[in-house]
């Protein structure tokens, strides 16, 4: 990053983030491009360099925060957080979940020391670890939004060529059966005959119910009258030869020959 003459004269006196206790948290608003710069000792203030010889690089990021404290005169809660070891994974990791390729002016970076870990030499002081939290700007958000993809460019449709008409897709949707038509296609003025024919046809009254009747019984005839007795020949002779006195006393007539 390139040293301005505004940096050169506001320079000296920012604040460091600092991480005393676990779980503190230090956030804001990037106020500044991060800027690397190389470690140095605490107290001597000497340069550190890896065992080759490369120099030791950390990446410096200005926030602007809600802390304000007493022993600061004016303090406006601007802070130089100090990103390097554990808290530089950390950064990263936040910095790619959101899809950006790095810390941007205006996003908002959150860093909190959440436990120790082993010690990398016998003695040594612990290094700490930490999690982190970073939000884009807008611009840079929709950016990353917006930005196309190589996959982008197969869901893309050709254009159209002007004066030619797209053609009309019947294919029908992912998961719904396309329906089959059987029938050819109206016209308004025919669909209009057809329902109109519908509304005048006859009604066809549905065919009575089946009945039962019993068949007729033929009535039982009258018994014949039974024939007049006919007197016996022989007995009416021998009426004939009785005195009309003995018949009279017997309660009979004189028979007729």
């Amino acid at each position: 990053m390139t040293t301005t003459a505004n940096d050169l004269l506001m320079a000296g006196g920012l604040k460091s983030a600092s991480f005393l206790a676990m779980g503190t948290t230090v956030g804001g608003r990037v106020i500044r491009l991060p800027e690397p710069v190389q470690q140095t000792e605490f107290g001597t203030g000497k340069v550190k360099v890896w065992d080759d010889g490369t120099p030791r690089m950390q990446v410096v990021v200005h926030l602007a925060t809600n802390e304000r404290r007493g022993d600061i005169p004016n303090d406006n809660g601007h802070r130089a957080l100090y990103v390097k070891g554990r808290m530089r994974l950390a950064v990263r990791d936040a910095i790619r979940r959101t899809g950006a390729t790095g810390l941007t002016l205006d996003g908002w970076l959150s860093v909190t020391y959440v436990g120790d870990d082993e010690p990398t030499i016998a003695g040594g002081k612990p290094p700490k670890l930490y999690v982190a939290e970073y939000a884009p700007p807008a611009g840079a958000a929709n950016a990353v939004l917006m930005a196309a993809e190589p996959a982008d460019a197969a869901r893309v449709p050709a254009a159209v060529p002007v004066g030619v008409s797209a053609p009309i897709s019947t294919a029908p949707a992912m998961g719904v059966s396309a329906p089959i038509s059987t029938a050819p296609a109206m016209s308004p003025q025919q669909l209009l005959q057809a329902l109109a024919a519908q509304s005048t046809m006859p009604t066809i009254p549905a065919p009575p119910a089946p009945t039962f009747t019993p068949p007729a019984v033929p009535p039982t005839p009258a018994p014949a009258a039974a024939a007049a007795p006919q007197p016996d020949p022989e007995l009416l002779a021998h009426l004939a030869q009785l005195s009309p006195e003995v018949l009279a006393q017997l309660g009979l007539s004189t028979p007729s020959s």
